[in-house]
């Protein structure tokens, strides 16, 4: 890990706070603990007006008419919940890597394995295509114990502390935390070495780290860089999501199929590719709407107007 900034006492007095509440989760079992997370996202529900109106913004936008108001507010409550539940899922995880590994074998199961299999017979390494979707970083972790090193490229959480700990219990369980200022280029290097790479692509792209994709009906200015990697690398390109299953404690981590790139002799136009990438996100998106991060603009770029 690169050198850390600045630690400032709020930053210890924030981890101190986290260390303990984590000391407080091992006093209950993990459905009243996620309970305690619904009922903070809930708390966060009504006093976060600013964020329910973004995501308001964004479901209507999305799925226009073809959803009612009532639904709309489920589906933003749900969102709350999920992510107070994923907090306490973080704070529950600074556990010994070797519990928490035992944990997820426990709590997480596959879906569409076939998907991902297919695509590692032709290949040593894949891109796995993600989003800010349901609890990402117990999907990764489980994916780097049972399949195969996996290398994700994130930005710093603002708290130094947080941010180590995040770091120390990924490289634990397999997962190599690299830094969006200089992370791409280990990260190609560690592809053609062998280990798999988790792309995050749903979020907001200004027009010069993207380009114009449809995106629920709209064209909307997207980052293409998986697709773009995988065709230049001739790798697979694996869309993989991890979704909670109605018992709240345990998780699916769900592969869908491949999505087709083409062989380097023929190459597909990187906006055609970018589209299948965005039809994806768009598929497991309607089938768990609470499990999206609707909280942030994605459309800012291109449709600023729905957010005043």
């Amino acid at each position: 890990m690169t050198s850390q900034p600045d630690i400032s006492r709020g930053d210890r007095l924030v981890s101190h706070a986290m260390h303990g509440y984590f000391a407080f989760s091992r006093c209950m079992p993990l459905s009243v603990w996620l309970g305690l997370g619904r009922g903070m996202g809930t708390l966060l529900y009504h006093l976060a007006g600013k964020h329910r109106r973004i995501a308001r913004a964004n479901l209507r936008f999305a799925f226009g008419a073809s959803i009612e108001e009532n639904r709309i507010d489920r589906i933003i409550h749900d969102n709350f919940k999920q992510f107070g539940m994923i907090g306490h899922e973080f704070v529950q995880f600074l556990d010994a890597p070797h519990r928490t590994a035992a944990t997820l074998d426990r709590l997480v199961r596959v879906e569409g394995e076939q998907h991902l299999l297919a695509a590692r017979a032709k290949s040593s390494a894949v891109i796995l295509l993600g989003a800010h979707f349901g609890n990402w970083e117990i999907g990764h972790r489980y994916y780097a114990r049972h399949y195969n090193r996996l290398n994700f490229i994130v930005r710093r959480i603002d708290n130094p502390l947080l941010e180590q700990a995040r770091f120390q219990r990924n490289t634990a369980l397999g997962v190599n935390i690299l830094y969006k200022e200089n992370g791409l280029r280990e990260a190609i290097q560690r592809l053609r070495k062998g280990e798999d790479l988790v792309i995050f692509t749903d979020q907001n792209a200004n027009r010069k780290e993207g380009i114009m994709a449809e995106f629920f009906g709209h064209p909307t200015t997207s980052l293409y860089i998986a697709p773009s990697l995988a065709q230049k690398y001739q790798v697979p390109l694996v869309p993989m999501f991890t979704v909670r299953d109605r018992d709240p404690r345990c998780h699916r981590l769900v592969f869908l199929p491949e999505i087709p790139i083409g062989h380097s002799e023929a190459k597909e136009d990187i906006a055609v590719l970018t589209r299948r990438q965005n039809e994806r996100l768009e598929e497991i998106i309607t089938r768990y709407p609470d499990h999206w991060l609707w909280l942030h603009r994605k459309w800012k770029a291109d449709y600023p107007e729905i957010y005043r």
